[in-house]
């Protein structure tokens, strides 16, 4: 860790969280091989007689986190299929509380879009506080232009917005617009929103690129560490 890199520092301190998932089920699942790299521990269980289907028990260090659908958490680790829109209910918020603050080795583009979109529509419902988010390159920013604008136009939100050097062609209006930060924007794909004084709305999400379009990152609900990002941002 050095001291020019204070998200990757960041990263690296929060993320240590361990799940242990025993599934249930007629015969071992893909699981295993699918959380492989990242800090979760699989072990299979018959199915017991009279359940109707196959499902996973999930526990942390502190004990019980919940049970889930096999098929549903096998869904939520593929990630969708097309990114969600702004306003559409995605229905995985459980599925994401369940492994919060858990560091995933390999997360793709599609499930950082999709915990992204989920954390700004919890930033839009709410319409005030700070929405924070990093865009690692001038078209990312491009791409999520129609988004940001309905939020900008629809809240109150304080929305600042991190972006590498560079022409930024049509303004973002009525956002604040960081382009001259000490940190490499360019390795980081952040969301965190500090729930505009509901510590239960707080949420933050923060994912370092490894290797091209593979992530190193974990999501938190975590009031404290949605805080901690934040001032790591406001800082740089």
């Amino acid at each position: 860790m050095t001291d020019d890199d204070p998200l990757g520092n960041l990263l690296e301190r929060v993320g240590g969280r361990h799940r242990w998932l025993r599934t249930y089920a007629d015969e071992p699942t893909a699981l295993a091989d699918a959380l492989a790299g990242h800090n979760v521990t699989v072990e299979h269980r018959d199915r017991p007689a009279g359940v109707p289907g196959p499902f996973v028990v999930v526990r942390s260090a502190e004990g019980f986190r919940g049970a889930v659908a096999l098929g549903s958490l096998e869904s939520f680790l593929a990630g969708p299929t097309e990114p969600p829109v702004l306003g559409d209910a995605d229905g995985e918020r459980e599925l994401r509380e369940l492994f919060e603050r858990t560091p995933f080795a390999s997360l793709e583009r599609r499930q950082l879009l999709a915990t992204s979109r989920e954390f700004e529509e919890r930033a839009y419902r709410a319409g005030e506080g700070r929405l924070h988010v990093a865009f690692q390159t001038r078209a990312a920013m491009d791409a999520q232009r129609t988004t940001y604008r309905a939020i900008l136009r629809e809240t109150d939100l304080d929305v600042h917005v991190y972006a590498p050097p560079g022409p930024l062609g049509e303004p973002w209006t009525d956002a604040t617009v960081h382009d001259d930060v000490g940190w490499a924007v360019g390795r980081f794909w952040l969301v965190a929103y500090d729930g505009g004084g509901d510590d239960r709305r707080a949420c933050a999400l923060l994912a370092e690129e490894r290797d091209p379009d593979r992530y190193f990152g974990l999501w938190t609900y975590d009031p404290a560490l949605v805080a901690a990002t934040i001032a790591t941002l406001e800082a740089g």
